[in-house]
């Protein structure tokens, strides 16, 4: 996947051009494809230094190590590593800083998805490379856009207040701070030798370090008035009180300290912190404004991954498996007898219970009605075809709108996306708002993922933009995961292209 949806991005680039990718992986875990995204592009971009300086070192290149620069870009990752090249080193040390992004809900594999980058980073005795604004914590899925402030994060029927409101004049603070917090953020990815020079700090130094660290500081902290006010209009799908008062709320947004001080002391606050910590909103503007503010273009141009596969709905073993692990091991009747046991045993589960679930139906009602996702209820004969909320297809259509025009995705999906009925809208997406490129479906029966032998996967690579081919790659039923090495394209820069066998649809 890696191969397939960077591959032509980088092929005929320079060293300048690779280095002013973007790629994502919207549940990073602790960074698999991220990691491979660093030694694809590494290698490419190695190799597109060596035919730029004809072999030489980029005046950029300072050797730690006494090894010097190297002009063999043809060697593997693995190669290069097992010799030490300190150029190939230094060529991921610098995609890692400038090109990779993720985010994962999770905080552990946050902190372990940015431990397996910097080790895969070292280079020479440089110290750790700074990417911590890039590796962030929060839900995908969740959040607020800067257009979308005068709207509800739901429908009106479950919250209090008035029907869409011209509040235009509160974005203009709010977008002014996201411009200024992009220009800092940018310094950060973008400092050259002679920048920070000017600074009187020695670049590749722990004063780099500190000095990028003091601007990620002051960008979060220009940001900070908007967060709370994004945070606010994201929580208020769960405590609608908050948005019965959203016109005194985005009046004070100017005034970020009053804003503040006037929020705290509403009876709503303790609630409203409970659940920004527990669903962890993320706003995509805020925590990548360079990403989105880019005058050329805005959004990434690839993401990359594995997204969730379950489904956004209430699960009785989930919640209860937090007080008895074994009851997963329960059907029926008896998981009833036990689910009763536990709150006879436990006084106030159930009614915890029904708090979980009302917070996941609110989560889901977020998700299918909101406004965000667009390709999920579908009609067809005048019939809904939404189906379940399953996390995938939000993945999917967050990818989409995430990439730039032209953008790639490549992803592991389940075999639902092509013959389910709740796909329905996704499919249309992929077929007539993307260009498909590959479509390799597997069955599970050789394990190649720890659940069920008959469980089928997809993956999937696709280009955003209005289809432009007369169809794509495509194998179904298949079982053996080197038929994706038999039918690639691209490989590790430097290898030769292989025909594909698969039929095209």
């Amino acid at each position: 996947l890696v191969h397939h949806a960077l591959g032509p991005l980088v092929e005929g680039k320079r060293a300048a051009e690779i280095e002013r990718l973007r790629v994502l992986d919207p549940a990073c875990g602790s960074a698999h494809f991220l990691v491979e995204a660093m030694r694809f592009l590494g290698q490419a971009l190695h190799k597109a230094y060596v035919e730029e300086y004809s072999g030489k070192a980029p005046p950029e290149f300072r050797g730690t190590t006494g090894q010097g620069w190297d002009d063999n870009w043809q060697a593997s990752d693995e190669e290069a590593r097992a010799t030490g090249s300190e150029a190939r080193a230094w060529c991921k040390r610098r995609i890692a800083e400038r090109c990779l992004f993720g985010v994962d809900l999770n905080p552990t594999a946050v902190q372990l998805a940015r431990v397996a980058l910097w080790i895969e980073s070292v280079a020479g005795d440089r110290p750790l490379t700074y990417f911590e604004h890039h590796i962030r914590c929060g839900n995908s899925l969740l959040g607020s856009w800067l257009a979308r402030l005068e709207e509800p994060p739901r429908p009106l029927s479950r919250l209090d207040g008035n029907p869409l409101r011209s509040r235009l004049p509160f974005q203009d603070p709010v977008r002014r701070a996201i411009q200024e917090a992009a220009r800092l953020r940018r310094i950060i990815d973008e400092a050259r030798p002679e920048d920070l020079r000017r600074e009187g700090i020695e670049p590749e130094s722990t004063e780099e370090q500190r000095y990028k660290k003091h601007l990620q500081e002051k960008a979060e902290e220009i940001l900070a008035a908007a967060k709370l006010l994004f945070d606010l209009r994201s929580a208020s799908a769960f405590l609608p009180e908050i948005w019965a008062e959203w016109d005194t709320l985005t009046s004070l947004i100017s005034d970020p300290a009053r804003l503040r001080t006037y929020a705290e002391g509403r009876p709503w606050w303790p609630a409203f912190r409970e659940v920004k910590e527990r669903q962890r909103f993320f706003h995509w503007e805020l925590e990548f404004p360079e990403v989105f503010l880019d005058p050329e273009h805005p959004g990434f141009d690839a993401v990359l991954g594995n997204p969730p596969w379950d489904k956004v709905k209430p699960d009785r073993k989930e919640f209860y498996g937090r007080y008895d692990i074994l009851i997963r091991a329960f059907v029926g009747g008896e998981l009833d007898r036990r689910i009763r046991e536990l709150e006879r045993e436990i006084p106030g589960l159930h009614e915890k219970f029904e708090a979980y679930q009302d917070r996941v139906k609110t989560v889901a009602a977020c998700l299918k009605r909101g406004g965000d996702y667009r390709y999920q209820d579908w009609e067809v004969d005048g019939r809904s075809t939404g189906g379940d909320p399953d996390a995938f297809k939000f993945f999917v259509e967050r990818a989409w709108q995430l990439v730039r025009e032209g953008g790639r995705v490549g992803f592991v999906v389940p075999s639902a996306i092509y013959n389910n009925e709740g796909c329905t809208g996704l499919r249309h997406l992929l077929l007539h708002e993307a260009q498909v490129e590959r479509f390799y479906a597997f069955e599970n029966r050789k394990k190649i993922f720890p659940i069920h032998s008959s469980y089928k996967f997809v993956s999937l690579v696709f280009r955003k933009g209005r289809p432009d081919g007369d169809g794509f790659e495509a194998a179904f039923m298949r079982h053996d995961l080197a038929e994706l090495e038999a039918t690639a394209r691209y490989r590790e820069p430097g290898q030769e292209k292989v025909a594909p066998f698969a039929a095209p649809w």
